[in-house]
């Protein structure tokens, strides 16, 4: 794998059931471990952080595939579960999921690509169907961009991390002047490094774009959508048509709004 070398990959079965701190039973999830020289060297993450669940029960691993899915020129991974129901009018009636792992540009371990792994939740006979869906991902943006939607997925984490980082400096290298932010006009990057908000960026904007899996976004012909509308991305054309590449083409909610009582 790349960034790792030779390495061993490995599911773990968890326990039967467990209880919470609060008493509650739960169903520990499967684990899984790239093992390098007998040592572990990585723990995939869960669909949780907890990595338990109370409303249905790990059954299976019923495939892995290690595929460059997301067409970056390094080895994913995808993984075709199966789980049982505890609760509710599904109680045994086994359920299934893909999850699809890969890595950030630059960087080795593995994240949940959720926008992905949510996407395939239709995809789930075999792991031949699971390949089909990813073909039928790729083009999800296509009302609005004719970049795959890989190359938007990305786009769209770097805008991500550069937002989180405070980095607006850079963030304006990937902006397409002039932008409208909460109703203002910015014409270049000086007069948008010169607003309040740089210095002092709202806590619920910064909070949903934590939440944003920059994958499977909302699209129409004006754009694509991160967040609750925060921030919108679009392929930019010449005077000629000829394209620019993505840029963020719109924000919003970046400034503190106070309620009644003062609060942001």
């Amino acid at each position: 794998l790349d960034g790792w070398g030779g390495v061993t990959f490995a599911p773990f079965a968890p326990g039967d059931f467990m209880e919470d701190e609060n008493g509650q039973v739960c169903f520990g999830d499967v684990r899984f471990v790239l093992f390098q020289d007998g040592k572990t060297v990585s723990v995939l993450p869960g669909e949780n952080e907890e990595n338990i669940f109370y409303s249905q029960q790990f059954g299976e691993v019923l495939s892995v595939a290690f595929q460059d899915y997301n067409e970056d020129g390094r080895p994913d991974i995808l993984v075709l579960l199966e789980y049982a129901g505890v609760q509710g009018p599904n109680i045994d009636k086994p359920g299934r999921t893909v999850r699809a792992y890969t890595q950030e540009e630059g960087e080795k371990d593995f994240f949940l690509d959720r926008g992905v792994s949510e996407y395939l939740g239709s995809y789930t006979d075999s792991m031949e169907q699971v390949y089909e869906g990813l073909a039928s991902y790729a083009g999800i943006y296509a009302v609005a961009t004719d970049k795959s939607a890989w190359e938007v997925d990305r786009f769209a984490r770097k805008v991500k991390r550069l937002i989180l980082a405070g980095d607006f400096q850079g963030l304006c290298g990937e902006i397409a002047f002039p932008i409208t932010i909460d109703g203002t006009v910015y014409q270049d990057k000086e007069a948008l490094l010169g607003a309040g908000f740089v210095q002092n960026t709202s806590a619920a904007f910064l909070e949903t774009m934590r939440e944003e899996p920059c994958g499977n976004m909302f699209a129409n012909y004006q754009g694509i959508m991160m967040g609750d509308g925060n921030v919108w991305i679009s392929e930019v054309l010449d005077s000629n048509l000829a394209s620019q590449g993505l840029k963020v083409c719109g924000m919003n909610q970046l400034n503190f709004l106070l309620d009644e009582t003062g609060n942001n």
